[in-house]
């Protein structure tokens, strides 16, 4: 069977592709256009440090709290219903983000915006597994992490440009408006062009979606995430529940996947069936995204603080440091599709490589930037290398680690992905720029605390690539996926 192919009543793949990208790359954008926008945020709305950290870690903290149960509801109930569910509750959030008059309003914004990305982002893994298959899935994953990046890097450079142009008081606010026209654009398109699907035949109803374990699991991240997110010690008392709540969702999930192949069951299904851990290509290709965007993230963010407020530099230039990277993943992903499934676990682990020199080199500079002997444009070139390694870890590994996944799995498999990979950013966001804010403002020295946060960054790359050089000691490659998705499993098997 070859790739759905477009018919009278069915949209091509590249309208499809259209569709799913652009609220992902509104989504993303939402997390990195906001780095420019803190210190305008910070003046306009007397918001302090520890709401500033608010405003970027309550978006992830509710995406990553619906990820896998708005995933799993998508893959019973349709894919495309939750999908233009979501973006509908995205666009209502940026909205009301940029009309906000407090920080307290603005995060809750921010928290509303992050659970229609959080419901939206799941449906497009599925439907990316639905849609397509063999070279083609590979060339839309590859698309997809291109999509990541470039979101990511661009961002503050859009950011820049709106602050820049319109002043900060009304920039700041712009920079969620343009969230919300983009995402009212893609909302339009998403009627006419997603695939019209038929509801799932199923029986047992809200049992299906598994609420015990979408609760223990919502749960777990609130309390790792709440505690990172917080300047209350008290709080870290929610990572030890987080740990409690991790067992026992384990435990339950475990359960209803073997209960799940009993002939008597009917109603009861696992949120996450356990056997896609046993998945190597799966487990570590989860493990090397949220590692590496536990670090990524937070560069660009210290970058633009860095800029504007140990340098005095104007959010336009924050923005554009990050421009060469984000160029570097444009131009890197097209050619990475092709290599894939042959080449896949050596391209990550040379991407983590490339990516960790460049960033070294960047931390070993900073501070002769801010002693004045090196302008601030030499980040920029120093940077732009990580683009290419973006490229190579993210495109290619997201790939990689859906490649055996069962199509009617895909939803509640990214989306636990995409849990792991918002968890870690949160976390790497919150520690990273805490340490280089406590450096910043505690020492009062920009550049170290610039060389200090960059190696934090460098900690987490230095795990993907052990990882990375294992897998690729270890694995045989990953074989191309076959046209015919294969069927759900019938029985506790370590292979789905």
């Amino acid at each position: 069977m070859s790739s759905p192919s477009p018919t009278a009543d069915r949209p091509s793949q590249a309208k499809i592709l259209t569709v799913l990208f652009v609220p992902l790359f509104m989504a993303l954008l939402s997390v990195s256009i906001v780095n420019v926008a803190l210190p305008s945020i910070d003046n306009a709305l007397e918001a302090g440090q520890g709401a500033l950290q608010w405003v970027l870690s309550g978006y992830a903290l509710a995406f990553g709290v619906v990820l896998v149960g708005a995933g799993r509801a998508g893959d019973l109930w349709g894919r495309s219903k939750l999908f233009n569910a979501g973006l509908a509750i995205f666009v209502i959030g940026a909205l009301f983000s940029g009309l906000a008059n407090s920080i307290e309003l603005l995060n809750v914004a921010r928290m509303l915006t992050g659970i229609g990305a959080g419901m939206l982002n799941p449906q497009i893994i599925g439907m990316i597994q639905q849609e397509f298959d063999g070279e083609a899935r590979a060339k839309a994953y590859g698309i997809f992490g291109a999509v990541i990046g470039l979101a990511v890097s661009v961002g503050p450079v859009i950011g820049g440009l709106i602050i820049d142009g319109t002043g900060p008081d009304l920039g700041w606010r712009l920079t969620f408006w343009i969230n919300s026209i983009v995402g009212a654009l893609g909302l339009f398109l998403a009627f006419l062009w997603l695939p019209k699907e038929e509801p799932t035949k199923i029986t047992g109803g809200f049992k299906k979606l598994d609420p015990l374990g979408a609760v223990l699991l919502a749960l777990t991240v609130i309390g790792i995430l709440l505690p990172a997110s917080s300047q209350d010690p008290l709080l870290w008392l929610g990572a030890l529940a987080a740990v409690i709540f991790l067992l026992l969702w384990i435990w339950w999930e475990n359960r209803l996947t073997k209960f799940k192949a009993s002939p008597h069951n009917t109603h009861h299904e696992p949120m996450v069936d356990m056997r896609l851990f046993k998945i190597p290509a799966y487990t570590i290709g989860t493990a090397n995204v949220s590692l590496f965007l536990g670090g990524m993230t937070s560069i660009w963010a210290v970058l633009a603080i860095f800029a504007q407020q140990g340098l005095g530099q104007s959010a336009l230039v924050a923005g554009l440091l990050g421009l060469p990277s984000a160029v570097m993943v444009v131009i890197s992903s097209p050619f990475l599709g092709k290599y894939v499934y042959s080449h896949g676990k050596k391209i990550v682990l040379w991407g983590v490589i490339i990516s960790l020199v460049s960033l070294l080199v960047s931390a070993l500079i900073a501070p002769s930037i801010t002693a004045g002997q090196n302008s601030v444009w030499w980040l920029a070139v120093t940077t732009a290398p990580i683009g290419v390694g973006q490229a190579m870890v993210l495109n290619t590994s997201q790939t990689l680690l859906m490649a055996e996944v069962p199509v009617q799995l895909a939803g509640a498999a990214g989306g636990f992905s995409q849990t792991m990979q918002r968890v870690f950013t949160s976390l790497g966001l919150m520690f990273i720029t805490g340490l280089f804010f406590a450096i910043a403002t505690g020492q009062g020295d920009w550049g170290r605390a610039v060389t200090m946060a960059f190696f934090a960054t460098i900690g987490f790359w230095v795990v993907t690539a052990i990882l990375a050089g294992y897998d690729l000691w270890k694995r045989p490659p990953t074989p191309l996926p076959d046209a015919a998705a294969p069927a759900e499993p019938q029985s506790p098997s370590p292979k789905l």
